[in-house]
């Protein structure tokens, strides 16, 4: 889009001021600090009783365990972040890491987006999507997602 409009920015510039304004620095506490909890209080906790919990996401593992951290007590092993895979999403290898880490191979992958389904369908594990706007619910039904939830506090339903 920069290079569209005549701009000559590179990728790399753009990742790292996106970075800086969600880090923070010295002087201005990073927009992480703002995320909001989406899951309603206890659903973490009764799907932890039941289920083992981890993590496979785009972001920097260090990343998502300071929003866990912050949100929930409930532990998640392993976390895989982009940082512990050669090739980000849509490439499976971050499940297949988690995978070989469940010796019944029964996974359940939530996500929210293509590249969630794409990698989901690649590891061979059962993709459920979270998607509200019908575009989005077509979309992840046409990358293999077997259940579409428009909020992920519904998912206690075929889980719990």
């Amino acid at each position: 889009m920069i290079h569209a409009r005549g701009g000559n920015t590179s990728h790399q510039d753009v990742v790292d001021y996106f970075q800086h304004l969600f880090h923070g620095d010295a002087q201005t506490p990073g927009m992480i600090l703002r995320e909001r909890w989406i899951s309603s209080p206890g659903l973490l906790e009764r799907l932890a009783e039941a289920h083992t919990l981890a993590v496979f996401t785009g972001r920097l593992r260090w990343e998502a365990q300071l929003t866990l951290d912050r949100f929930t007590q409930v532990p998640f092993a392993p976390i895989v972040g982009v940082d512990d895979v050669v090739t980000p999403k849509p490439n499976p290898e971050g499940l297949l890491k988690i995978k070989a880490t469940v010796p019944h191979n029964k996974i359940w992958y939530v996500g929210d987006t293509i590249d969630d389904a794409k990698a989901g369908v690649a590891a061979g594990v059962s993709f459920i999507g979270i998607a509200k706007h019908p575009v989005e619910i077509e979309l992840l039904k046409q990358h293999g997602a077997l259940h579409i939830f428009e909020d992920i506090n519904q998912m206690e339903a075929i889980l719990g």
